[in-house]
């Protein structure tokens, strides 16, 4: 039996990183709106980084203070970067 419909792309030029995930529970925990895999993708990336420069450099060895000025240094210089 064939189908009796077929659900057409909104785009043809969508790429898997523009597809979107809801990260809301049934509960009506998370974010409310959609998220595109770029960000999430990027998200991870920069936690990992993060984790890295913290733990594999000078940054780590500084103390819990080093690490608190580095990450509000980084995370202004990122935030404000326009």
């Amino acid at each position: 039996m064939a189908k009796k419909s077929f659900k057409i792309p909104t785009t043809l030029d969508a790429t898997y990183f523009d597809m979107e995930f809801n990260l809301q529970s049934k509960n009506g925990v998370g974010i409310n709106k959609p998220v595109s895999a770029k960000i999430i993708l990027s998200v991870l990336l920069s936690g990992f980084g993060w984790f890295y420069l913290v733990a594999q450099t000078f940054i780590g060895r500084g103390g819990i203070p080093i690490i608190l000025g580095f990450t509000i240094l980084v995370g202004n210089f990122v935030v404000f970067a326009d």
